[in-house]
């Protein structure tokens, strides 16, 4: 017997300020086939910004997704570079070559696209750096995260696949389960400044309540839009604390010992 495959399921709600989505795991016994074909991160003349701080570079995806009547109702890529998402300039989607939607922002289809079987999506986007000092070429073989939102009458109600995928070059994309590790300030570096005593119980548990790639943003960028100042301004110390050397040292220590 094939193993489930767990998706996201979009349960719609009405509030009183208007409509929500609340998202929740469920078990669909047979979900659609997706897959990835290739894939290619691009710092060529298109844009010519690749030894540019904050450059902008082109991320390209194709994806074989579908087995049955399905309907694409959006399909979103995200970029991550070291753990952190990239700001996304402008978008492009494709559904069997035909264009289904393009413009700034969020790549969603309007209106939805309904195939009788298997299709093959392609997903192009502009993305700059996550954090403005990096250089374009800083954000290669970095890890691909596309959300495809559907209706299949195999299920009830509007569904989501989110897959992850890591860049090898020459057009490789490889499955994985995460958007990678972040440079700095993961759960490990925290624990570490916790045990030295840089962070009280309290500190630590805030912290840690945030995802690793918003604390190292918030950090290495203007993080008010991120978190609370008071964070923010508690990890801009930890990135730059004058022990950080032995703290940097004993995590690669640890991570020698684990492999």
């Amino acid at each position: 017997m094939k193993a489930m495959k767990t998706v996201i399921v979009h349960h719609l709600e009405v509030h009183d300020g208007g409509t929500g989505v609340v998202l929740r795991n469920a078990v669909v016994e047979h979900p659609p086939v997706f897959k990835a074909r290739d894939g290619a991160v691009r710092f060529d003349s298109s844009f010519g910004e690749k030894d540019m701080k904050n450059g902008r570079f082109l991320v390209e995806g194709n994806f074989w997704f579908g087995d049955a009547p399905i309907t694409i109702l959006e399909v979103d890529l995200s970029y991550h570079a070291r753990g952190c998402p990239c700001l996304r300039v402008q978008a492009e989607v494709f559904v069997n070559d035909d264009r289904a939607f393009a413009g700034p922002g969020d790549a969603v289809l309007v209106p939805p696209v309904t195939v009788d079987t298997s299709c093959l999506l392609r997903v192009a986007a502009v993305f700059r750096p996550p954090v403005p000092e990096w250089y374009a070429y800083q954000c290669d073989h970095g890890i691909y995260e596309v959300v495809v939102q559907y209706s299949d009458v195999r299920a009830q109600g509007p569904q989501a696949l989110r897959e992850f995928f890591q860049y090898k070059g020459d057009r490789v994309l490889t499955p994985t389960h995460h958007a990678g590790e972040v440079p700095r300030l993961s759960d490990r570096e925290l624990a570490l400044w916790l045990q030295r005593g840089n962070l009280s119980p309290e500190e630590h548990a805030e912290f840690k309540s945030y995802p690793p790639s918003t604390r190292y943003l918030a950090a290495s960028r203007d993080g008010g839009a991120l978190v609370p100042e008071h964070v923010a301004t508690k990890l801009r110390g930890l990135l730059h604390h004058a022990n950080v050397s032995d703290v940097l040292l004993e995590l690669e220590q640890d991570q020698k010992g684990e492999a």
